[in-house]
């Protein structure tokens, strides 16, 4: 197979690539992140650093074991040249999609809303969501789409997030 001729990188080209290639990523992600949390001793030799954190600043989402790292970095970032490969799809997508990994890693962690991304608020609950091992939720990385089909997506945030709005107009109403 050779690689596509700079005329071939068509919007609609790298537009389907990046769909491709981003749902390969999430496939990998959601189960590389899963089985960390299915299996006790990959949790707790694994895992288990990261969720010391309670993903308040951009940084902690880089807080983590090599096992981890690669499970959620770099095995999935990889996964986005198999439909590149087997697809004949852009090279180009698989630089958007490390891009989108580290705004991701960064904003969900922080706390940022920025549109077209997860809100925040899903993976602060995954983080503080206190369960024994294998009974976690929100899972997912970028798009909510294997949360959604293993069932395991939550929206209990919006509740945090609607008492939060409701006690600051309280607030403001006393001012």
């Amino acid at each position: 197979m050779e690689p596509r001729a700079p005329e071939e990188e068509t919007f609609v080209n790298v537009f389907i690539s990046c769909v491709l290639c981003g749902l390969a990523f999430e496939v990998t992600f959601f189960f590389c992140h899963y089985l960390e949390h299915m299996f006790p001793s990959l949790y707790i030799n694994c895992h288990l650093l990261h969720h010391t954190t309670k993903a308040d600043i951009a940084l902690s989402g880089y807080y983590m074991t090599l096992i981890d790292y690669f499970g959620e970095g770099p095995i999935p970032m990889l996964a986005q040249l198999l439909p590149t490969i087997f697809f004949a799809s852009s090279s180009t997508a698989v630089i958007h999609g490390i891009y989108l990994n580290i705004l991701y890693a960064t904003t969900v962690h922080s706390g940022w809303r920025v549109p077209g991304v997860s809100h925040p608020g899903m993976h602060w609950l995954h983080h503080n969501h206190i369960t024994k091992v294998g009974e976690a939720i929100n899972y997912a990385t970028h798009f909510d789409l294997m949360d959604l089909v293993w069932n395991t997506k939550s929206y209990k945030y919006l509740e945090v997030e609607q008492r939060l709005n409701e006690e600051r107009a309280r607030i403001k109403k006393t001012k």
